[in-house]
């Protein structure tokens, strides 16, 4: 069965990781649930960019940077290789952030000396999955991790016993509304939590 449903919750625990759960979060802190649309148009986007990409895959037997590449030319490998070079770092830099922030909260601890210390181990862990198990460790690890994610967000969403009248009008009526600290407007915490399209 995993063989079956593994990659499935690769994509998943890609398109829904640390980062997008920490970010959920401290938009929640900031806005409530008046911006619960925007996890349904990120979702949405997610599935027709991530569809439409495995059926290229499917028909032409190519990813699509192959395709592009193919179609395009050798130029297009300088300013992709340049974006990929920046894009790594800074999504790297935040991913380790992310799941800091998350390990910190989990063991109750703060200060930047604990948050240096769970990044690196973070990093460390993965790296440690990834050279000694290879693909087979990291699509089990992945599993189970995704497995725990859907658990530990469904019971957090139990026990935080939202307002369900405001969660259904965030549902469908889109707005914008100030930051709660009133530092204006909650713009930026919305846009962000419609996720990251284009890295999943």
């Amino acid at each position: 069965m995993l063989a079956l449903i593994g990659p499935g919750l690769l994509v998943a625990a890609t398109g829904v990781g640390a980062g997008d759960l920490a970010t959920a979060g401290f938009a929640g802190a900031e806005l409530g649930v008046a911006v619960a649309w925007a996890v349904v148009v990120g979702a949405a986007m997610k599935l027709v960019v991530t569809e439409n990409l495995g059926r290229h895959q499917l028909a032409t037997g190519r990813t699509v940077l192959e395709s592009a590449f193919g179609q395009l030319g050798w130029w297009v490998w300088v300013p992709f290789g340049v974006y990929l070079i920046a894009w790594s770092y800074f999504v790297g830099g935040a991913l380790i952030s992310a799941n800091s922030t998350a390990l910190m909260a989990l063991f109750g601890q703060t200060g930047a000396g604990w948050g240096v210390g769970f990044g690196v181990a973070a990093s460390l862990a993965g790296l440690a999955i990834a050279w000694l198990g290879g693909f087979v460790w990291f699509e089990r690890v992945m599993g189970v991790c995704a497995g725990v994610m859907v658990l530990v967000v469904l019971g957090g969403a139990a026990v935080s016993s939202p307002d369900l009248g405001a969660l259904a009008r965030g549902l469908v009526v889109p707005t914008v509304p100030a930051m709660r600290d009133g530092g204006g407007s909650g713009l930026g915490w919305t846009v962000a939590l419609m996720g990251g399209v284009g890295g999943t």
